[in-house]
């Protein structure tokens, strides 16, 4: 909507960069009540449980010789700095991944006088090695972000550099398909080849550390060729959905009881499905009830002679997906 011209903005009832900046104003409120409950109330409650989030400044000192090796046999082999030029081709960054933003100066003391601050990016292998690095010990339980590992050892990353200040920064492109005509052509074809697209899709939303100076975060946003619209400050750090794999100490009582779907008595008999859907409408509400109804279902129709078509919108299935086997039978 950004995009369009005066005369087709006069037809919709608002203005798009006015809505643009209603929803980025509330995006901001919403994370910064999302940054005070973690660290008001969450972080508090599992200190209580004795577990401790520490970072670079704060993990216990006798920890440093298992980090130090850590770092050097798990995660250096996966580190790789990309010195960023604003003068040259964009440096590419993954979607969705976390990155360090590095200002570095030259050791050297002769090219330190008269070398500008040089700039950099260390992407947080986190696909590879989990986000999270629970530290030895029996009595306190510590962890700590992959994120804080690399920060203590950014010198051993970039040797030749003095390390001026580090701060974390998240791309997200856009992932949408667009496909301008559905009627022509392979329709199958066109999608692969969007789908093949999503990772490298234009830049959408750009997360940065809130602490990041604006000389700082002018020179990355020229360097990555971003726009004003796409910037967010954030925290110090991003993707909170890997607090899924948090370590959970064997400390089963602080989890939540899992929830057993509830059965359709409807369909509990498999070999009635059809007989069953036949005699009255039945409405499923996931993840409340068994997705196993739908998976049987389909099954069913795969196997029945009489079923001439299958027609479904699948929508971000798994990697393993028993719908997507069951429709490849038929």
């Amino acid at each position: 909507m950004l995009e369009l011209k005066k005369k087709a903005r006069d037809k919709i009832k608002f203005e798009p960069y006015s809505l643009l900046n209603e929803i980025k104003n509330r995006v901001n409120i919403q994370q910064e009540e999302f940054g005070r409950i973690f660290s008001e109330e969450i972080i508090p409650s599992l200190e209580q449980e004795n577990i401790y989030l520490v970072d670079d400044e704060s993990f216990p000192a006798e920890h440093k010789n298992f980090l130090e090796n850590y770092f050097l046999e798990q995660v250096l082999p996966f580190t790789r700095p990309s010195l960023l030029d604003k003068n040259k081709i964009a440096t590419f960054l993954h979607n969705k991944a976390i990155y360090l933003a590095l200002r570095l100066k030259v050791k050297s003391e002769t090219q330190a006088k008269r070398a500008r601050y040089k700039y950099a990016l260390v992407e947080i292998p986190a696909e590879r090695l989990g986000r999270f690095i629970a530290l030895p010990g029996n009595t306190n339980n510590y962890v700590m972000f992959l994120d804080d590992v690399i920060r203590m050892f950014l010198p051993k990353i970039l040797p030749g550099y003095n390390i001026e200040s580090c701060y974390s920064i998240k791309l997200t492109r856009d992932a949408g398909i667009y496909i301008d005509d559905e009627f022509s052509g392979n329709l199958l074809a066109k999608i692969k080849k969007g789908i093949s697209k999503r990772k490298t899709g234009v830049p959408s939303r750009f997360l940065y550390d809130k602490k990041m100076p604006a000389p700082f975060l002018k020179f990355l946003k020229e360097s990555l060729e971003l726009s004003k619209d796409d910037l967010i400050a954030g925290g110090r750090y991003h993707n909170y959905n890997e607090f899924f794999s948090f370590p959970d100490f064997n400390k089963k009582e602080l989890e939540y009881e899992p929830l057993l779907p509830l059965h359709c008595k409807e369909l509990d008999d498999k070999e009635a499905t059809f007989k069953s859907i036949s005699n009255c409408n039945i409405l499923l509400s996931f993840p409340y009830q068994s997705y196993n109804n739908v998976i049987n279902f389909l099954e069913k129709a795969a196997d029945d002679k009489n079923v001439k078509s299958i027609k479904i919108t699948l929508y971000r299935v798994a990697g393993e997906s028993q719908v997507v086997r069951s429709l490849i039978k038929a």
